[in-house]
């Protein structure tokens, strides 16, 4: 209630309602690689196992922490010197982002993978690069006071993104074709654009003497952005049992990550329409995924992190088991909407327990490259596991495929005690000496 009562206070001022728009067009390129695509593979034919692998494509979103130094610290010739830097990366990147949409869009996968593969990565690479940019400039934009309101917002807005080219491409394929949903897309971020040339540009914060002392950045050093990438895995290594924490996030993303990815060609299969699916999944999915967060924050809140990791990867088995039972029960509207609200729901809370519990082990040195590092791991297992699911799914049935999906979601459980035995091992050998 507090938050409502400061969003209608901040909205009227334009650089808060600006973070909403700059929200949006982050939100909006995802989707559009990540659901409307394999459902588009999936209408025209290809295999699950393609399908699976074209999740690949979205690598970016995971290593874009490779190139994030880059960003911040080198100048675009003429355009960063003309809009500054935050504004002359968004602008190139943007551009490139509308391009890469309409050439996915035109790329006529039936007769031409390979360029839908190209320009699904483009997409990817430009998205991600779009939200180093966009992050940065929001931090460096807010005032402390602002930073509640101002994070509100934009996660409104990128929720908003997803909910239009989610549903909306969708909508326009049913009623157009697949590559008019795509430009159209494209054309709707020209939002993005036009956000950037009306906002203004901020002054990068001074690097304090204590980030400088940890990557000993200067301007323009390539050293200083390699030693930046290196510092960023080391400090993963620091921690007791870290081949335990990287098999953790593994075993958890397993109840959310494999669902996902295989959503599309199971409701395609089981013959529900695109207007169905925009209806339950990226819509009415949308807002349950809302809820499931709130819920999520609330259980944290209430039990600590580490019952509510297990309370949310509880939960999150509810999703391949509810799969399970839609592909039993077959073209059952009042099945898939269920199915649908509790995947949802259930993604929410295991989402949002798990961003805490790794916020939560993230101490000392390097706070935010630790919590970069892991939450890069964890999007490099949503990668992976959305990459293989499509060849098992090939290979049994999708009631097969599920169960067995249900059963391993259960493991993080066993990896989790392991994990903390292997810590407390180590804080008793501390203690002796």
């Amino acid at each position: 209630m507090k938050q409502f009562f400061q969003i209608l206070k901040y909205h009227k001022q334009p650089h808060i309602l600006s973070l909403m728009f700059l929200g949006f067009v982050s939100g909006l390129p995802f989707l559009l690689v990540v659901s409307s695509l394999p459902i588009w593979l999936t209408q025209i034919g290809y295999s699950k196992t393609i399908i699976g692998w074209m999740f690949l494509t979205t690598i970016p979103y995971s290593t874009k922490f490779l190139w994030a130094p880059l960003i911040d610290q080198y100048q675009l010739p003429y355009l960063c010197d003309y809009f500054g830097q935050r504004r002359g990366w968004a602008l190139c990147i943007q551009v490139f982002l509308f391009i890469s949409i309409i050439g996915l869009g035109l790329s006529d996968p039936q007769n031409h993978i390979v360029l839908t593969v190209f320009f699904a990565f483009l997409v990817s690479f430009c998205a991600a690069s779009q939200d180093i940019v966009l992050d940065a400039y929001r931090i460096e934009r807010l005032k402390t006071h602002e930073l509640g309101i101002g994070t509100s917002m934009s996660g409104i807005g990128f929720r908003l993104g997803m909910l239009v080219s989610g549903a909306g491409s969708l909508y326009l394929q049913s009623l157009f074709s697949w590559s008019f949903a795509y430009i159209a897309m494209a054309f709707i971020g020209l939002i993005g654009i036009i956000t950037t040339l009306l906002v203004d540009e901020v002054q990068s914060q001074e690097i304090s003497s204590e980030v400088e002392q940890h990557y000993k950045i200067k301007s323009k050093d390539f050293i200083a952005y390699l030693q930046g990438v290196l510092n960023s895995f080391m400090a993963i290594g620091r921690h007791a049992g870290w081949p335990l924490l990287i098999l953790l996030i593994f075993f958890y993303k397993i109840g959310d990550s494999i669902p996902n990815a295989m959503s599309g060609p199971l409701f395609v299969d089981l013959e529900f329409s695109a207007i169905e699916i925009a209806n339950a999944s990226k819509t009415f999915g949308l807002l349950m995924m809302i809820f499931g967060g709130f819920c999520g924050g609330i259980v944290v809140s209430k039990v600590g992190l580490r019952n509510g990791l297990i309370i949310g990867g509880i939960v999150q088995i509810l999703s391949p088991l509810m799969f399970l039972i839609l592909s039993i029960n077959g073209h059952n509207e009042f099945v898939f909407f269920v199915t649908v609200g509790i995947q949802s729901f259930s993604c929410g809370v295991g989402s949002t327990a798990f961003v805490a519990y790794l916020s939560g082990i993230c101490r000392g040195g390097y706070t935010a490259t630790q919590f970069a590092v892991l939450y890069s791991f964890s999007s490099m297992s949503r990668i992976i596991l959305s990459s293989v699911s499509g060849y098992a799914a090939d290979h049994v049935t999708w009631a097969s495929f599920f169960a067995v999906t249900t059963l391993l979601s259960i493991l993080f459980i066993l990896v989790l005690k392991e994990f903390e035995r292997a810590q407390s091992k180590i804080v008793e050998t501390n203690s002796e000496v």
